[in-house]
Parts: structure tokens; C-alpha cells; sequence
């Protein structure tokens, strides 16, 4: 199996399933390489390293949440992957620049909800 297979199937599992447990120690056991071989030839091929990449999922993820469901902000964090809903909001500012409830406000659907 060459490594780029093995890394599509990592970013396929990660995007079919954000809230799983996605460390860097968990990826490297599936690819059977050590953990900083294992970022290296990741953020090589990706662009990203796998934290701000597993990150980036999350927030969008839960992005999609806030815009199609009725959960409200402080319930969407665990399904989205996040350890709790402050995770979340500094996730939030890195990734999008704004709030949670700044997103919902400018993009979501409905009155926003804490």
C-alpha cells in the first residue's frame, strides 16, 4: 500500500466521521509510522499539518450544523469533534475569523441560540 493511499483513507475517514479520535499518536498507529515521520509526510502532502487539518474539518462540519439543523450552538460542539464549546469557539476564530454565533447570525438559517 503506498503512502498516498494510505492518506486518502485517513482523509476519508476523517471526513466521514470528524467527532472520532483523530491524534496524531491514533493516525501514525494506523499508517504503522512513527508520529513525527507520520506529520511530516502528512503536512508534505496535505499542506496542512494533521491537527489544523483534522481542525479545519470540525469547524466546517459543525459550519454545516449551525446552517441545517435546529441543534443549538453549545450542542453542535461534541458532534462536530470538539472537547467542549470554548474548543470550539477558538476553532472557530482561527479557522473563520468570527464566533460561532457570528457565523449563525451571517449565515445560518434562524435567530441565533446559545
Amino acid at each position: 500500500m503506498s503512502k498516498d493511499t494510505r492518506f486518502n483513507a485517513i482523509i476519508n475517514e476523517i471526513v466521514r466521521n470528524p467527532a472520532q479520535d483523530f491524534s496524531v499518536p491514533r493516525l501514525a498507529a494506523i499508517t504503522n509510522m512513527s508520529e513525527r515521520h507520520f506529520s511530516r509526510l502528512f503536512t508534505d502532502k496535505i499542506g496542512l499539518s494533521p491537527g489544523r487539518f483534522v481542525e479545519e474539518l470540525r469547524v466546517e462540519h459543525a459550519c454545516d450544523l449551525i446552517q441545517q439543523s435546529d441543534l443549538p450552538i453549545k450542542s453542535i460542539y461534541a458532534t462536530a469533534g470538539f472537547s467542549n464549546a470554548e474548543h470550539m469557539r477558538r476553532a472557530f476564530r482561527r479557522v473563520k475569523g468570527v464566533s460561532p454565533s457570528d457565523y449563525q447570525i451571517k449565515f445560518g438559517c434562524r435567530s441565533p441560540r446559545s
